[in-house]
């Protein structure tokens, strides 16, 4: 009986393990599947631009075979490619041209090849990876529009307070509390987004001259007085949360 059972339960690994496998099997072949597409939408959307001469090429969520293969495309001035393989900016080097640069959770681990695109107005840099130093953004002095996530205690944005045209700020602090001296009397910023835990000193929120909207992702953490000023300047609007049971 003691063999039977035995019998019956080693067949049941084995079962398990044979389910487990097939389910590993069906997922890289899911993954390549949603790869090969990604490379067809890539190659195709990259064919029309080259076709229409397009300024804007949006290839957010795609890829390509070779990224290099765009450094030629001298009528590009926005360039998306997040959520692609990119992974060195010297493969676009050539795109001095470029106003708008859209390189969010991408596998780009150094920035210095941002010192090529001297016109950049835009630049959108979220979800990097760990460790970048993100220090290369502050010759960046022309921009009007900064995204930046994933922020950690290690990283200074202190360059920030020196972009005199920047109007547009996303900012996200994964851990330690957002670096609110970044922002004090800042001459341009109209619009903010903060994300990250704020700190008791929140004063600098108020000495912006030119806000005319902000947002917190933890808007709770906003002091009554500052939250209070806030609203009165009308840049500001808390909604308290309401839970229905």
């Amino acid at each position: 009986m003691l063999k039977k059972i035995s019998l019956i339960l080693a067949g049941s690994a084995l079962v398990f393990a044979g389910l487990v496998a097939c389910d590993q099997v069906n997922e890289a072949n899911d993954a390549a599947a949603r790869e090969a597409d990604a490379l067809r939408r890539g190659e195709a959307t990259l064919a029309a631009c080259i076709e229409s001469q397009c300024e804007t090429l949006d290839i957010d969520g795609m890829r390509l075979a070779d990224y290099a293969v765009i450094n030629g495309l001298t009528h590009v001035k926005v360039l998306m490619v997040s959520r692609t393989g990119l992974d060195d900016l010297a493969d676009i080097a050539d795109m001095q041209q470029l106003t708008e640069l859209h390189i969010t959770d991408t596998n780009i681990a150094d920035l210095t090849g941002l010192q090529n695109f001297p016109k950049l107005k835009v630049l959108h840099f979220e979800r990097m990876s760990a460790g970048v130093d993100i220090s290369p953004i502050a010759q960046l002095t022309g921009l009007t529009e900064l995204a930046l996530s994933e922020l950690t205690e290690t990283h200074d944005v202190s360059f920030v307070k020196n972009m005199r045209r920047l109007e547009d700020l996303k900012i996200s602090w994964l851990s330690g509390d957002a670096d609110l001296s970044i922002l004090r009397r800042h001459p341009s910023l109209r619009n903010v987004d903060l994300d990250g835990s704020l700190p008791t000193d929140q004063s600098a929120l108020l000495t912006m001259p030119k806000l005319e909207s902000i947002n917190f992702t933890y808007a709770y953490m906003l002091n009554i007085e500052t939250r209070e000023e806030l609203e009165r300047l009308g840049v500001f609007d808390y909604f308290e949360t309401i839970v229905v049971c």
